[in-house]
């Protein structure tokens, strides 16, 4: 077990990192893997490590910690994996940037290292995450990659910020495997929504955009289709939820990997 020093120092290395990327990372990447919330899953991490090179750039979208039981291994080796590798894009998700809810990291961080060094491995790694990109963009594929959604309101990425409160918790407004047209209130909490067709396909025209990838909603591996050709990719990449998807360009298609 690395000790509890050193995941502070790879955590601080990581905050330098993400103080010197923009809000949304762009480039025009060809061979693209798009990888759903880990939760803690250590065969997701190995999945990955064995593909790294076969793509030009690896997109998480967040939520690396909770749920799963190795969770601090998988903290650690996100962290050193974007360090070491350019090709590496870390977006933050909710459970990166805020501890507003009793958590699994806080407790087997506790047990691993005692209360005193888990707070500060915890307070390192969320400072990190809250000044982590929260969006991909390519414009090759016309596609947005980002943990939650988008916002109801705040159409123009270049506007977002980090940790953007509503592109790390909001979720499409779909039932049934379709989009509802309007706008509703989320179960997630007062300042959440789900995001119908009608304003996704607003915010897609604006920013030029043909799909987005996102994550979030991590049981659920699939594409939903909008209006005039655009659609929006869920993924899930963590077994805790009995599921290990990928999103994949240029094949576009959701890749089911087992261990």
């Amino acid at each position: 077990m690395t000790d509890a020093e050193d995941m502070v120092e790879t955590f601080k290395k990581l905050e330098d990192m993400f103080k010197d990327e923009p809000t949304i990372v762009e480039d025009n990447s060809k061979k693209i893997l798009f990888v759903g919330d880990v939760h803690g899953d250590i065969l997701t991490m190995s999945y990955v490590s064995q593909k790294l090179y076969e793509f030009d750039k690896v997109v998480f979208l967040g939520d690396y910690i909770d749920r799963g039981i190795d969770d601090i291994e998988v903290s650690r080796q996100i962290a050193e994996l974007k360090i070491e590798n350019e090709n590496v894009v870390l977006l933050a998700g909710n459970h990166d940037c805020e501890s507003i809810w009793p958590r699994d990291w806080i407790g087997r961080l506790n047990e691993a290292f005692g209360a005193d060094d888990a707070k500060k491995i915890s307070r390192t790694y969320m400072h990190a995450f809250q000044n982590a990109p929260i969006a991909y963009l390519n414009r090759q594929y016309k596609i947005l990659g980002v943990h939650g959604f988008i916002p109801k309101d705040k159409h123009n990425i270049q506007n977002w910020e980090k940790s953007e409160y509503a592109v790390l918790w909001n979720d499409p407004n779909v039932i049934g495997g379709k989009f509802l047209e309007e706008d509703s209130r989320s179960e997630r909490g007062d300042k959440c929504y789900r995001i119908g067709e009608k304003t996704v396909l607003d915010f897609m025209r604006q920013n030029n955009l043909n799909k987005i990838v996102r994550s979030h909603e991590p049981r659920t591996n699939a594409k939903f289709l909008l209006e005039h050709g655009k659609v929006v990719i869920n993924i899930g990449s963590s077994s805790y939820y009995k599921t290990r998807g990928f999103y994949v360009l240029p094949a576009d298609k959701i890749v089911i990997a087992y261990p």
